[in-house]
């Protein structure tokens, strides 16, 4: 009976151990979806606002249905509030939304930084000057969303096996 609950509970010390070591690997996954994302919906919005003339509510929302990350949440968010029409500045609607959706995403300040710039480059009053700008914004996520594949690429495999071996040390400390 003692060698099944010491077992038992060495099943469960491993099993805790890899699912830590899962969920950080999962969390820089989604750092790097959320860059590459971010890109792809910068490329959509530019083409929506610039060439089709969307109004901004609309192409957050079309472009919502399409993300896979809390990125859909943001947008959906920030388009619901230029809905309502509130008079308040987009650059405090949009940093309000990225800060409600995105807050414990584990976001470096360098990425958070550059999220809140997005709005300088979608409330342009310039077609032209909207297009460049959203281009250099996109071409930004572009290069963040490379150094994220190449940190997950790297730490990804490194998180499961220390993750493994943390759980073996702790179940021959215990045992």
């Amino acid at each position: 009976m003692r060698i099944a609950v010491k077992l038992l509970g060495a099943c469960c010390v491993m099993a805790s151990a890899l699912l830590a070591g899962l969920a950080l690997e999962q969390r820089l996954r989604c750092r790097w979806q959320l860059m590459r994302e971010m890109r792809d919906v910068l490329a959509f919005l530019e083409k929506e606002m610039t060439h089709r003339r969307t109004p901004m509510e609309e192409a957050f929302r079309r472009a919502a249905a399409d993300c896979h990350t809390r990125l859909g949440q943001v947008l959906t968010r920030a388009a619901k509030e230029v809905e309502a029409r509130g008079g308040r500045p987009f650059a405090a609607i949009w940093r309000e939304a990225v800060d409600g959706c995105l807050a414990d995403g584990g976001l470096t300040e360098e990425e958070l930084r550059e999220l809140y710039d997005v709005p300088a480059a979608l409330s342009n009053a310039d077609t032209v000057m909207q297009q460049t700008c959203m281009e250099r914004c996109r071409q930004r996520f572009e290069e963040l969303a490379g150094e994220e594949a190449e940190i997950f690429r790297e730490k990804s495999g490194l998180c499961r096996r220390l993750a493994a071996a943390a759980g073996i040390f702790l179940v021959l400390l215990l045992l």
